[in-house]
């Protein structure tokens, strides 16, 4: 669903809406494929977890 407003996890444009939550979001917020925002696609929610852990080669 297209939206007009502004996004309320960075606070660009947001022309999306998460069809879980129904926040409005900007395209780089918005997962096209499960028409979720960051916050509700389990997808999304992996690839931020792993961004976030360190890296346990470095902490041998």
């Amino acid at each position: 669903m297209e939206v007009l407003g502004l996004c309320s996890l960075c606070s660009k444009p947001a022309r999306y809406s998460c069809s879980l939550c129904g926040r409005p979001v900007c395209l780089e917020h918005f997962d096209r494929y499960a028409h979720l925002c960051y916050h509700c696609s389990p997808d999304k929610k992996d690839e931020r977890r792993h961004r976030e852990l360190p890296d346990r080669r470095l902490l041998g």
